[in-house]
């Protein structure tokens, strides 16, 4: 089974990426982090979901980071193009770590 980690911004395209989460889903891919993209919580400006088992930023990041490099694939969510700092970084680990980085918007 392929497995995928999705990457975009929480803020501006949570609907999205939900649907993208559950849309790999159905085409049998396991959707390594977010694998339950509803928000439960917030720390400031950061958004935590359901499957986040632990309620530390740091951790979160670590884990998301993790499941990029272990990933066939990420998958960035962008439909207007924008992309924020996090998913900009994100990106980049993906590209450093050799995982192929795919979107159905390019990113601008």
């Amino acid at each position: 089974m392929l497995t995928a980690t999705v990457s975009g911004s929480f803020h501006r395209h949570m609907d999205v990426i939900t649907r993208a989460v559950y849309e790999l889903a159905t085409l049998f891919v396991r959707v390594l982090s977010p694998s339950d993209p509803r928000v439960v919580a917030q720390q400031g400006e950061f958004l935590f979901v359901a499957s986040d088992p632990v309620r530390s930023v740091r951790l979160v990041q670590d884990r998301h980071l993790e499941s990029i490099r272990a990933a066939n694939f990420l998958w960035l969510v962008c439909p207007d193009g924008y992309v924020g700092q996090s998913a900009s970084m994100e990106i980049g680990f993906a590209a450093g770590a050799g995982v192929p980085i795919f979107a159905t918007h390019p990113p601008s």
